[in-house]
Protein backbone atom coordinates (compact mmCIF):
# COMPACT_ATOMS: atom_id res chain seq x y z
CA UNK A 1 0.00 0.00 0.00
CA UNK A 2 1.58 3.36 -1.04
CA UNK A 3 2.16 5.91 1.71
CA UNK A 4 0.63 9.35 1.55
CA UNK A 5 3.31 12.08 1.51
CA UNK A 6 3.46 14.34 4.54
CA UNK A 7 2.25 17.88 3.80
CA UNK A 8 4.05 20.67 5.63
CA UNK A 9 2.47 24.12 5.26
CA UNK A 10 4.58 27.08 4.18
CA UNK A 11 6.54 28.55 7.06
CA UNK A 12 6.24 32.27 7.73
CA UNK A 13 9.31 34.28 6.70
CA UNK A 14 11.54 35.94 9.31
CA UNK A 15 10.45 33.76 12.22
CA UNK A 16 12.82 32.69 14.95
CA UNK A 17 13.00 29.01 15.70
CA UNK A 18 12.21 28.43 19.35
CA UNK A 19 11.71 25.33 21.42
CA UNK A 20 7.97 26.04 21.66
CA UNK A 21 7.31 26.65 17.95
CA UNK A 22 5.12 23.95 16.41
CA UNK A 23 3.98 22.79 13.00
CA UNK A 24 0.78 20.95 12.33
CA UNK A 25 1.59 18.06 10.03
CA UNK A 26 -1.23 16.38 8.11
CA UNK A 27 -0.80 12.63 7.52
CA UNK A 28 -3.76 10.90 5.92
CA UNK A 29 -6.11 13.59 7.21
CA UNK A 30 -4.90 13.30 10.82
CA UNK A 31 -3.18 16.37 12.29
CA UNK A 32 0.01 15.81 14.25
CA UNK A 33 1.87 18.42 16.27
CA UNK A 34 5.63 18.62 15.70
CA UNK A 35 8.22 21.03 17.01
CA UNK A 36 9.47 23.24 14.18
CA UNK A 37 13.11 23.02 15.22
CA UNK A 38 13.00 19.26 14.69
CA UNK A 39 11.67 19.74 11.16
CA UNK A 40 14.16 22.39 9.97
CA UNK A 41 16.71 23.20 12.65
CA UNK A 42 17.97 26.27 10.78
CA UNK A 43 17.03 29.37 8.79
CA UNK A 44 18.40 29.70 5.29
CA UNK A 45 19.38 32.21 2.60
CA UNK A 46 20.05 30.88 -0.91
CA UNK A 47 21.13 33.14 -3.77
CA UNK A 48 22.80 33.05 -7.16
CA UNK A 49 25.88 35.27 -6.69
CA UNK A 50 27.61 37.15 -9.52
CA UNK A 51 30.45 39.67 -9.44
CA UNK A 52 32.61 41.23 -12.14
CA UNK A 53 35.50 43.70 -12.08
CA UNK A 54 35.23 46.22 -9.22
CA UNK A 55 31.45 46.33 -8.87
CA UNK A 56 29.35 45.16 -5.95
CA UNK A 57 28.10 41.57 -6.12
CA UNK A 58 24.71 41.04 -7.75
CA UNK A 59 22.43 38.41 -6.25
CA UNK A 60 19.27 36.67 -7.32
CA UNK A 61 17.60 35.45 -4.14
CA UNK A 62 16.07 32.00 -4.45
CA UNK A 63 15.07 31.56 -0.80
CA UNK A 64 15.32 33.81 2.22
CA UNK A 65 13.85 33.09 5.62
CA UNK A 66 16.93 34.56 7.33
CA UNK A 67 16.44 38.32 6.78
CA UNK A 68 17.74 41.22 4.68
CA UNK A 69 21.33 40.94 3.46
CA UNK A 70 23.21 43.67 1.57
CA UNK A 71 26.26 42.79 -0.54
CA UNK A 72 29.18 45.18 -1.16
CA UNK A 73 32.73 45.08 -2.48
CA UNK A 74 35.06 46.19 0.32
CA UNK A 75 38.38 46.08 -1.50
CA UNK A 76 40.26 43.96 -4.01
CA UNK A 77 38.97 40.39 -3.64
CA UNK A 78 36.99 41.10 -0.44
CA UNK A 79 33.19 41.22 -0.38
CA UNK A 80 30.88 41.81 2.58
CA UNK A 81 27.46 40.36 3.38
CA UNK A 82 25.88 42.86 5.81
CA UNK A 83 22.79 42.49 7.96
CA UNK A 84 21.37 43.75 11.20
CA UNK A 85 22.51 41.20 13.76
CA UNK A 86 21.68 38.07 11.71
CA UNK A 87 25.10 36.41 11.83
CA UNK A 88 25.32 35.01 15.34
CA UNK A 89 28.72 33.78 16.48
CA UNK A 90 29.20 30.00 16.15
CA UNK A 91 25.73 29.62 14.59
CA UNK A 92 26.40 30.45 10.91
CA UNK A 93 27.48 28.12 8.10
CA UNK A 94 28.33 29.20 4.54
CA UNK A 95 28.46 27.11 1.37
CA UNK A 96 29.69 28.72 -1.85
CA UNK A 97 29.68 26.68 -5.08
CA UNK A 98 31.07 28.10 -8.30
CA UNK A 99 28.94 27.83 -11.44
CA UNK A 100 29.94 25.74 -14.47
CA UNK A 101 31.05 28.90 -16.32
CA UNK A 102 33.50 29.71 -13.51
CA UNK A 103 35.45 26.44 -13.55
CA UNK A 104 38.07 27.71 -16.02
CA UNK A 105 38.74 30.82 -13.92
CA UNK A 106 38.37 29.14 -10.53
CA UNK A 107 40.38 30.82 -7.84
CA UNK A 108 43.09 29.13 -5.82
CA UNK A 109 41.28 30.01 -2.61
CA UNK A 110 37.90 31.15 -1.40
CA UNK A 111 37.43 31.90 2.29
CA UNK A 112 34.63 33.28 4.37
CA UNK A 113 35.04 34.82 7.79
CA UNK A 114 32.56 35.71 10.53
CA UNK A 115 33.57 39.35 11.19
CA UNK A 116 30.77 40.10 13.69
CA UNK A 117 27.01 39.66 14.13
CA UNK A 118 26.42 42.14 11.28
CA UNK A 119 29.02 41.09 8.68
CA UNK A 120 30.41 38.07 6.89
CA UNK A 121 33.54 38.53 4.73
CA UNK A 122 33.98 36.61 1.47
CA UNK A 123 37.56 36.54 0.12
CA UNK A 124 38.92 35.36 -3.25
CA UNK A 125 42.59 34.98 -4.08
CA UNK A 126 45.50 33.17 -5.65
CA UNK A 127 49.19 32.61 -4.93
CA UNK A 128 51.26 35.77 -5.13
CA UNK A 129 53.59 36.05 -8.11
CA UNK A 130 55.58 38.77 -6.34
CA UNK A 131 55.92 37.05 -2.93
CA UNK A 132 56.30 33.26 -3.25
CA UNK A 133 54.48 31.34 -0.52
CA UNK A 134 51.99 34.16 0.11
CA UNK A 135 48.46 34.71 -1.14
CA UNK A 136 46.98 37.85 -2.65
CA UNK A 137 43.37 38.89 -3.05
CA UNK A 138 41.94 39.11 -6.56
CA UNK A 139 38.64 40.53 -7.72
CA UNK A 140 36.18 37.80 -8.53
CA UNK A 141 34.73 37.16 -11.95
CA UNK A 142 31.87 34.90 -10.94
CA UNK A 143 28.62 34.19 -12.76
CA UNK A 144 25.71 32.71 -10.81
CA UNK A 145 27.60 30.82 -8.13
CA UNK A 146 25.35 29.29 -5.46
CA UNK A 147 25.68 30.98 -2.08
CA UNK A 148 23.96 29.36 0.90
CA UNK A 149 24.01 30.89 4.38
CA UNK A 150 22.43 28.94 7.22
CA UNK A 151 21.89 30.00 10.82
CA UNK A 152 20.97 27.53 13.55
Amino acid sequence: MPQTPVKIPDLPAHTNVGSHDHLLVDVDGISHKSQRRHVLGYQEYIALWSQHSTGHPEVTILKNDLGDITWTRDSKGIYVASSSGLFWSNRVCVSFTFGADDIATCYKFFLWHHANSNNLLFMFGEPSTQYPGELEHVDASVHKATCIIRRV
